[in-house]
């Protein structure tokens, strides 16, 4: 069985308080109990990891979408936000340094998109993504001039300040 990713790539994505173009969130299914495949069969070495090393690609196994949940995640995306998805089936076996995005650090540059608390969610499995605007200039654009001024100053101030 194949696993996928699915990624969008969004332009004029708000965050904090600005809009940035080019923004890639990599979505991910959130909270799966059971995983979809066998866990042997796509880690390397599956059997002689200890429980330790087991976590983190474990983690990822159960963050990736089978192939009828990667479309019926595209169909939603499309039609609620309008926004582009990309399907791409995900390299297995994967070796044991690999970790789900949950683990990913977030802060001033990075977050969470959790789409399945958006009112009128209508999938049947909960889905986040994992962006980051690091590197990314704000899109200036009408209103969101004084938002990004705003945002600036105020980080500004931060730093003098601390």
């Amino acid at each position: 069985m194949e696993l996928y990713r699915v990624t969008s790539t969004i332009n004029r994505f708000p965050h904090n308080g600005q809009r940035y173009d080019g923004v890639r969130i990599q979505w991910f299914v959130a909270n799966r109990k059971m995983p979809v495949v066998r866990y042997k069969t796509v880690i390397k070495d599956y059997d002689s990891l200890s429980e330790k090393d087991r976590i983190r690609p474990t983690e990822l196994i159960k963050e990736l979408f089978t192939l009828e949940e990667a479309q019926a995640l595209r169909q939603y995306v499309r039609k609620v936000h309008r926004w582009n998805v990309e399907v791409a089936p995900f390299p297995l076996p994967i070796d044991t340094g690999y970790s789900g995005f949950r683990r990913y650090p977030v802060g001033d540059s990075s977050s969470f998109y959790e789409l399945c608390n958006e009112k009128g969610y209508s999938l049947t499995f909960s889905v986040w993504g994992y962006y980051s605007v690091d590197g990314l200039k704000p899109a200036f654009c009408g209103k969101n001039i004084i938002g990004s001024l705003k945002h600036s100053l105020m980080r500004a101030l931060q730093s003098v300040v601390s």
